[in-house]
């Protein structure tokens, strides 16, 4: 949707005076044409509809057919939108209450279309309700947006999912086998000729093989399991729950490997044959991190270029067993001094627009056998040996090093308790933060809501010397504590971040959700922006938006990534 056409939708709606019924409002015909809309008076159930034409027109049914009572036009709307416009319908419970919804209507051509209808609460007479409306056709918006989705979630040449959308999918599947007790495989195809392929029959041939090679994959391929494509050419598959004769992944790999590549595939210069290789790991028993899973598999290729199909295992070129590391202080340094410690970077978009805002950047750590995985462990065990400020400096250090290199960057910082409280090394780290000059301009510092609470005073030092050089504050996990907004003031954060534990699967949770409608309110009356964590899911996001929040955070929006890829929906 264009910002002028989103501008001149909120001119319609807020004129409280339009007269509908007369037409006496400052819209013009032509920007109602623009608009694709058409305006209607609702007076307790009546319609009125001042411009039949325009309406029937763009309903795509006879003047004569136009809904004269509420119930009338709730016969054309879609049977699984009716509840949703009943509830907004009835939330306008006083005047200048205004509500924004889209649906889908069926037109007297019998196809179905997307409309949005905005209605505003003007007043209430003997009783009876008086608002006014706007609709508007967004069928071919709604439609370029999904396209526009889809072209930024999947491969181009193949169609499937490509890397970051197919491992939102597997951790759903992991979190759904860590919450039963059970286990997946990821398994990398590698297509060994495709070098040879491209050289011999050209990459016109090639794409066409990768595509065949991906309806295959397909017909073979149900839900829950969930397959992709990287763009470097490797195909991923993601399988749920093996059981029976399937439960061994090496005869489940041999069988998918006969599935796709025992048959040629007939091409306009023959028959050609894919050679491929399968390495697969386990999860959530390796990890839950995908990167991480996928990582596993390259390496099992990796480590036996000649066998067509290898299991990941952690010792590979290792000794046979290895105990879980408890971290130490030399190991912290030695990780540090190796450069095994870097950032993943995980978006934080508009709630309305879903355009990036900024990513948050958080600690990752690259063990001695390659493997990436969160840094939590290492980060609790710093907490304990009085070091976790250094790696608040490390991450500031790689995060510079990002904003110098990408002019358009902005990313947010956990900067710790330990950090915060100690005035030399709080100190210092302003001090490194001077020294970016500009650069704080593109950077967020955010602390927890209980390193707030332990010393606001220490805190709001903290924050007013980093906002005075250019850097935004924020207040994370808002929620999981107690701090008040008395302590948010004097910190003079410009966002909170409400706990994820307050936002995961709040559509379905009444209580939840005033709540979180509390925090908000009492946000905006503080000019003080909003950011929700974890969201997962599109019907809690649809309930977020309602609720004015202002940003998400959350994996179905973005996961962790090792580098800032997030490409906003056109």
């Amino acid at each position: 949707m264009s910002d002028n056409i989103t501008d001149m939708t909120s001119v319609l709606m807020e004129i409280p005076s339009i007269d509908v019924a007369t037409q006496s409002s400052n819209i013009s015909q032509a920007e109602l044409e623009l608009l694709k809309a058409s305006v209607f008076r609702l007076e307790g159930q009546s319609m009125i509809w001042p411009d039949r034409l325009r309406a029937a027109a763009l309903i795509r049914i006879a003047p004569s057919e136009l809904p004269q009572k509420w119930q009338d036009w709730r016969n054309h709307i879609h049977e699984a939108d009716k509840r949703q416009m009943d509830n907004a319908l009835n939330a306008l419970s006083w005047d200048g209450a205004k509500t924004t919804q889209h649906f889908r209507v069926q037109t007297g051509e019998d196809r179905w279309i997307t409309l949005e209808m905005t209605v505003q609460r003007q007043s209430e007479q003997q009783g009876e309700r008086i608002a006014i409306g706007v609709l508007r056709d967004i069928t071919d918006e709604r439609d370029n947006l999904e396209r526009s989705l889809k072209l930024s979630s999947h491969d181009l040449v193949t169609g499937l999912p490509n890397k970051t959308k197919f491992m939102e999918s597997v951790w759903g599947l992991s979190a759904i086998a860590q919450r039963l007790n059970a286990e997946g495989r990821l398994f990398r195809i590698h297509v060994e000729n495709l070098d040879d392929i491209h050289q011999i029959y050209g990459y016109e041939t090639g794409e066409r093989l990768l595509s065949a090679f991906a309806d295959r994959l397909r017909q073979i391929i149900h839900a829950p399991d969930c397959a992709g494509k990287d763009s470097d050419g490797d195909f991923f598959i993601g399988v749920m729950g093996l059981r029976g004769p399937d439960s061994n992944p090496e005869i489940l790999a041999r069988r998918l490997k006969l599935a796709l590549s025992e048959r040629p595939f007939q091409t306009p210069q023959g028959a050609i044959k894919l050679d491929l290789a399968i390495a697969h790991t386990i999860f959530p028993q390796r990890g839950r991190d995908v990167e991480t899973l996928m990582a596993q598999t390259a390496r099992a290729l990796g480590a036996e270029p000649n066998a067509q199909i290898t299991a990941y295992n952690p010792m590979m070129g290792l000794p046979s067993s290895r105990p879980v590391i408890e971290f130490k202080k030399e190991d912290i340094f030695a990780a540090l001094n190796e450069n095994r410690v870097s950032l993943a970077y995980q978006p934080i978009i508009h709630a309305k627009s879903g355009a990036l805002c900024h990513y948050e950047c958080l600690l990752r750590l690259r063990e001695k056998t390659g493997e990436f995985v969160s840094a939590g462990r290492m980060i609790m065990k710093a907490e304990q040996l009085g070091l976790v400020h250094i790696l608040d400096r490390r991450a500031l250090e790689i995060a510079a090093a990002k904003l110098q290199s990408d002019s358009e960057l902005r990313l947010a910082l956990n900067v710790s308790a330990e950090t915060v409280k100690d005035t030399a090394v709080a100190a210092n780290y302003i001090k490194a933060l001077k020294v970016l000059g500009p650069l704080t301009r593109r950077i967020v510092i955010e602390l927890t809501e209980t390193a707030a609470l332990n010393d606001p005073s220490l805190a709001a030092k903290f924050s007013s010397e980093a906002r005075a050089l250019g850097c935004e504050f924020a207040i994370d996990d808002f929620g999981s504590g107690h701090t008040s907004f008395r302590n948010l003031m004097a910190i003079e954060a410009e966002t909170i971040k409400i706990d994820g534990s307050q936002i995961n699967g709040i559509s379905t949770k009444p209580q939840m959700q005033t709540f979180v409608r509390m925090m908000v309110d009492l946000a905006q009356t503080f000019s003080v922006k909003t950011v929700a964590e974890m969201v997962e899911d599109p019907a809690d996001a649809a309930l977020l938006r309602r609720l004015g929040v202002d940003y998400f955070q959350g994996y179905l929006f973005g996961m962790p990534l090792s580098e800032p890829s997030y490409v906003t929906p056109k």
